[in-house]
């Protein structure tokens, strides 16, 4: 119970970085469930990726940055 206990300057601006992350992440919901009747169910993660705005992009297997990724 005590981690909910905002008792430093430094719990406060985790918990405002918290807030803003889960402000961001609805906003993303928003904008994929108004877009769902374009939904193509052959290509969801290519759709919800346009409907945001993003680009995927594959990497080549030299970039060192990939290897952080094969853990997950």
């Amino acid at each position: 119970m005590a981690n909910f206990v905002i008792d430093s300057v430094k719990k406060l601006k985790e918990k405002l970085e918290m807030i803003d992350s889960l402000s961001e992440i609805e906003i993303a919901t928003k904008i994929l469930a108004e877009c769902d009747e374009d939904h193509d169910e052959n290509d969801t993660l290519n759709s919800h990726y346009q409907k945001l705005n993003c680009e995927i992009k594959s990497l080549d297997k030299s970039v060192s940055k990939l290897i952080q990724f094969f853990p997950y």
